[in-house]
C-alpha cells in the first residue's frame, strides 16, 4: 500500500514538476517582454516569476488529480507519442524569442536581466541574489529531467510490437 502511494506521488511529482518548469520559461518571457515595453515597472514587473511558478504548481497538481480521478493519464503507446518535447521547444523558442526582444544578442542580459529585476522588486527584493540563481537553477533541471523521465503508470505496460510491411 506504502508503496503504492509512493509511486503515485513520484508520478504526480513528475507531472507537477514539468508544469512549473512551463510556467517559468513563460513567466520569464512575459516578465522581459513587459520591462522591455515598460522600464519603467521594474519594482514591480518581476512578480509575474514567481507567479509562473506557483501557478505551474497549481496547474500540475490540478492536471494530476484531473486525471487520476478520470483514470484518464495516457498509457499505452499514447503516453509514448505524446509531444512534451514538442511543447517544451516551443516554450524554449519563445523564452529565447523574448530574451532576443529584450536584450538583443548580450548574453550576460540573459542571465543577469531578469536576475536583477527579481533583486530590484519592491516586494521579493529582499531574499537575494542568489535565492533567485539557486530557484532557477533547481527548477531548470528538474524540469528538463521530468521531461526526459516518465514514470510507469503500469509496471507491466509495454509497447505493442511494430508491424512491418
Amino acid at each position: 500500500m506504502i508503496k503504492k502511494l509512493l509511486k503515485l506521488l513520484w508520478r504526480g511529482l513528475v507531472f507537477i514538476t514539468r508544469d512549473v518548469f512551463i510556467g517559468f520559461l513563460v513567466a520569464v518571457s512575459a516578465t522581459v517582454i513587459m520591462f522591455r515595453l515598460n522600464p519603467d515597472m521594474n519594482k514591480v514587473i518581476a512578480l509575474l516569476i514567481p507567479v509562473g511558478i506557483i501557478a505551474g504548481i497549481f496547474k500540475g497538481m490540478i492536471k494530476f488529480i484531473l486525471l487520476n480521478i478520470t483514470s484518464a493519464i495516457p498509457s499505452k503507446g499514447y503516453r509514448f507519442d505524446y509531444p512534451k518535447f514538442k511543447l517544451l521547444l516551443f516554450w524554449l523558442l519563445a523564452l529565447l524569442g523574448s530574451l532576443l526582444f529584450a536584450y538583443g544578442t548580450d548574453l550576460t542580459m540573459w542571465f543577469s536581466g531578469p536576475l536583477d529585476l527579481l533583486r530590484n522588486n519592491v516586494i521579493i527584493g529582499s531574499s537575494g541574489k542568489q535565492f533567485w540563481v539557486l530557484i532557477t537553477v533547481l527548477i531548470s533541471v528538474l524540469g528538463i529531467a521530468a521531461h526526459f523521465y516518465e514514470p510507469p503508470y503500469n509496471e507491466d505496460e509495454i509497447l505493442p510490437p511494430e508491424h512491418r510491411r
